[in-house]
């Protein structure tokens, strides 16, 4: 499909202005305090980046399935998803998805628009459930004080979407052949990749953290990995970014190690993580995701039973 001038020059103008904003976050951050706090363990670089690639590694296998294709060559669509998501506006990859499959397979855009709707409710599913049962299972320690004082301010409104979201995973699923238009079947290959995804991505976020602070007991860092779950994947949690800003700051204080030890690990991670969102958009851009819109030819349900 060719395009006109006009939506070529609509292109440019949305990718430089993506670089532009990562450079500037970047910038903000300051490269000298990002050079000064960088862990010299070659090992953490290492599990950063294979955390990095665990979202979109895990979304092409779960959209292999759902969209019945090879994908072969569509790494750089989910790679600049990731990066819209996660740097720009949350669900902006979602529609970028939307428009990259209608154009690169030909799909139409009630199956794309569907498909993309049940595997966000399942990955919501999933993660608002371990979500909720550690902050549970934390009640009844001494670190869950260390969720709440991260942002005293918002605490009434994590509780409230805390609650939320637990009714949001039972009323899903009882109103689930309602709500999504998968068969059963397929709905469990897509949650257990998501679990699978989910785990990998926590224990990954632990042994990083251990490797540039080796001295801090593992529960620790646990129960760290359990409060940033909470901030970031418990719907319609305003302020997020601030949110986990001042968990890093909490969290030195808890720890057995010097303060600015911590605040660098967590302020170097960071910074490398938006450089990653810099190379992988600008990478993905260049790149391109060209794919042949050819059948997977997979075992898959392809009509949903009367009965879940």
């Amino acid at each position: 499909m060719q395009h006109g001038p006009i939506v070529k020059l609509l292109q440019f103008l949305l990718f430089s202005a993506v670089i532009l904003y990562l450079a500037d976050r970047l910038g903000a951050i300051g490269w000298r305090n990002v050079m000064a706090s960088l862990p010299t363990n070659p090992f953490f670089y290492l599990v950063l980046v294979a955390g990095y690639f665990v979202m979109p590694i895990s979304e092409l296998a779960i959209y292999r399935r759902l969209w019945d294709h090879d994908l072969k060559g569509a790494m750089p669509a989910f790679l600049r998803k990731k990066v819209l998501n996660e740097a720009v506006v949350g669900y902006s990859g979602e529609a970028y998805l939307f428009l990259w499959a209608r154009k690169a397979l030909g799909m139409e855009g009630r199956q794309a628009f569907s498909t993309i709707k049940d595997n966000n409710l399942l990955s919501a599913a999933v993660s608002t459930t371990t979500a909720v049962l550690l902050v549970i299972f934390f009640m009844f320690t001494d670190y869950f004080e260390v969720v709440f004082k991260a942002s005293p301010d918002n605490s009434t409104s994590l509780i409230v979407m805390l609650c939320i979201s637990a009714l949001m995973v039972p009323i899903i699923f009882r109103f689930r052949r309602k709500l999504m238009s998968l068969p059963p079947e397929m709905i469990r290959r897509v949650l257990t990749i998501h679990i699978l995804r989910l785990l990998t991505v926590e224990l990954l976020q632990i042994v990083l953290w251990s490797i540039a602070l080796p001295d801090v007991p593992v529960i620790t860092w646990v129960a760290f990995a359990a409060a940033q779950m909470v901030l970031t994947r418990v719907p319609m949690l305003p302020n997020k970014e601030l949110m986990l800003l001042g968990l890093g700051v909490t969290l030195a204080t808890y720890v057995d190690a010097p303060s600015a030890a911590v605040a660098g690990m967590f302020f170097a991670a960071g910074a490398l993580l938006q450089i990653f969102n810099v190379l992988a958009f600008t990478a993905s851009s260049i790149a391109g995701a060209r794919v042949k819109p050819e059948p997977l030819l997979i075992e898959a349900p392809t009509e949903t039973p009367k009965e879940a």
